[in-house]
């Protein structure tokens, strides 16, 4: 009996051993629980960081970390060859008081901190670090068309992200490639802004912010994943990205397409922002920043997006045809 279960051991460890181990911080995330669902489980060996103890299944490996502390499960990196780390408190979970903006920043920069302090340790480093970054980093830019050239912004979420892309940027000199992604407003029918921009859909109305000029970076969730996962084996791409779809489009155009996909009734509507700032205080300065980014480095790239069209995108979300 014991030498049958060895059998069935060492076939199934032959099995994991054959597939490229990938290790995902927040695995359970909007982003990362997409990325899962779409990994090719025949070729990938998923496993993914949590801060709770979850079950492992045939297919996803768990393994405990806490980057409060800076520690993990020495387990984890073992035969790892790539690194996706999409962890980081909800930029609008909750209104931005003293300590919510500390954890914001924290949980970016101490999860790099962490991945980077065991990595280190390795005898066989991972081929790939991919990081999750923001196109907060630009900040309030009106219509001006924004490059990974371009000059950083200022302001709280400008200041989080070129934190967070300098401890990212701290693992290049431990793998083989390091890739940088500024991720724009993901649009998932599981959440994100899409999520809120239907809350008021119900009763025939959907709100854009201010004069509805504001330029929204947006991104099919597909597309970023698609991004993640084209990077494990294009050797070619390397370093910071804008992950957003090529054509940015005003709140309003992005409500607009959401309305007709959605059912095309009901009427567009403006929010002030001062009932925004009574509400959600600072936090709401960044629902009205105009971020006009273009991923011009990944297209010259050769990546080819699902979605570049806002109509396209809103209708795959809301299954309209």
């Amino acid at each position: 009996m014991y030498k049958k279960f060895e059998t069935v051991s060492c076939i199934f460890c032959f099995l994991i051993m054959d597939k490229v181990k990938i290790l995902i911080a927040g695995g359970t995330g909007l982003i990362g629980g997409r990325l899962v669902e779409l990994l090719n489980k025949s070729k990938y060996h998923i496993c993914i960081l949590s801060r709770r103890d979850l079950t492992s299944t045939d297919n996803v490996t768990y393994y405990k970390w806490n980057p409060d502390q800076l520690e993990m499960d020495e387990d984890a990196l073992k035969g790892t060859s790539v690194i996706v780390n999409l962890a980081g408190a909800g930029i609008a979970d909750k209104k931005w008081s003293a300590e919510r903006k500390k954890l914001i920043l924290s949980s970016r920069v101490n999860s790099c901190k962490t991945i980077n302090k065991y990595v280190a340790m390795l005898a066989q480093t991972p081929k790939l670090y991919f990081g999750a970054s923001a196109v907060g980093i630009y900040g309030h830019r009106g219509n001006e068309i924004l490059e990974t050239t371009s000059a950083i912004g200022s302001g709280f979420l400008a200041d989080v992200t070129e934190a967070w892309e300098k401890e990212h940027a701290s693992l290049a000199n431990l793998v083989e490639r390091n890739i940088i992604l500024r991720i724009g407003i993901v649009l998932s029918k599981k959440g994100g802004a899409l999520k809120e921009i239907l809350k008021t859909a119900p009763l025939g109305v959907y709100g854009y912010f201010g004069n509805g000029k504001a330029y929204y970076p947006w991104i099919h969730i597909d597309d970023i994943c698609k991004i993640i996962i084209d990077s494990f084996n294009d050797t070619n791409l390397s370093g910071v990205y804008n992950g957003t779809a090529p054509n940015p489009v005003t709140i309003k155009e992005l409500v607009t397409a959401a309305k007709n996909a959605n059912s095309g009734m009901g009427v567009l509507m403006p929010v002030p922002k001062f009932g925004l700032k009574i509400a959600m205080g600072e936090m709401a300065d960044m629902l009205f920043n105009s971020t006009r980014a273009i991923p011009s480095r990944l297209q010259k790239a050769g990546f080819k997006f699902l979605f570049e069209d806002i109509d396209l995108a809103m209708k795959s979300l809301l299954g309209k045809t």
